[in-house]
């Protein structure tokens, strides 16, 4: 599980253990986000498995996508580009 912040000479246990618990907070949400955004970009690396060769890759367009318009409304959503 998570490790404990270090601790600072003179610091009480109260306040040792509010930071510590805000560490464990902000890595859970942290974790939670980053499975969101890997779950809204799924269909875009399947999709780039159909493509073969790297050549070009900044140059081409990829000409015929197999995923749903609503892969790319959730890729919006999750990048907080909503509109």
């Amino acid at each position: 599980m998570a490790q404990d912040f270090v601790g600072l000479p003179g610091l009480d246990a109260f306040i040792q253990g509010k930071i510590n618990q805000a560490i464990t907070e902000e890595r859970e949400a942290s974790a939670k986000r980053i499975a969101e955004l890997e779950a809204a970009l799924k269909p875009f690396a399947d999709e780039a498995d159909r493509y073969d060769h790297d050549e070009c890759d900044d140059l081409s367009a990829a000409w015929a996508g197999d995923f749903p318009i609503g892969a790319l409304r959730r890729a919006r959503s999750a990048t907080k580009r909503e509109m």
